[in-house]
């Protein structure tokens, strides 16, 4: 699987789990934690794949440096919207308002991601280079610690 489809995959996941926190927000506050416990292994892993081994060679092209630039920014700013979620009781207001924020800022970014860098990179860089870099991000998955 090349390093695309494989971020595009986890992309999916984590649109996935936002949304079962926004249905959450109906009646289910106890699995709101877990979800968030989810979320935030599942993002972790998918940040240090994407820095790592993606935004890392793109950042070194002129025409992908500033949208890599921009992904580390905006992981930054999910990270902290999942240590808020983490940190508020999840019956306050609050806590619905940073889910909102974190839902924008992540969907956004994945929504530019896919649109712009990916296929930005998939020129750039060919099809060989990111199955070998996708090569990595499988090697990599299972030992990543959160």
């Amino acid at each position: 699987m090349n390093a695309l489809d494989l971020l595009q995959r986890d992309q999916g996941k984590l649109k996935d789990i936002v949304n079962s926190l926004n249905a959450s927000l109906r009646n289910d506050t106890h699995s709101r934690q877990t979800l968030v416990q989810q979320l935030k292994e599942e993002f972790k892993q998918h940040e240090q794949l994407a820095e790592e081994l993606l935004y890392s060679v793109l950042l070194e092209h002129r025409d992908t440096h500033d949208l890599a630039k921009h992904g580390y920014r905006v992981h930054r700013q999910v990270d902290k919207s999942i240590l808020a979620l983490e940190s508020l009781e999840s019956h306050r207001d609050e806590w619905k308002t940073q889910l909102v924020e974190l839902q924008a800022n992540l969907f956004q970014h994945i929504d530019q991601e896919q649109k712009q860098l990916f296929p930005k990179a998939r020129k750039l860089l060919g099809k060989r280079m990111l199955d070998e870099i996708g090569m990595e991000m499988a090697a990599q998955k299972d030992h990543i610690m959160i």
